[in-house]
């Protein structure tokens, strides 16, 4: 899950993002991908040959 900042040192309520069936999470980076100056999140599914990328829109 990710807990989204409000900017006022608070968090919103969680947020899933569900990665694939019998996902395991191994690797987990967070760097600005697109080049938009926002971080993004980038997870590699252990045994599933991937990669998810969640981009921040923010």
């Amino acid at each position: 899950c990710i807990l989204f900042g409000i900017g006022d040192g608070r968090f919103t309520n969680q947020t899933w993002y569900p990665l694939g069936f019998n996902s395991d999470p191994n690797w987990i980076i967070f760097q600005d991908l697109n080049n938009d100056g926002w971080e993004d999140i980038a997870v590699a599914v252990y045994g599933a040959d991937n990669v998810k990328i969640l981009l921040n829109l923010c």
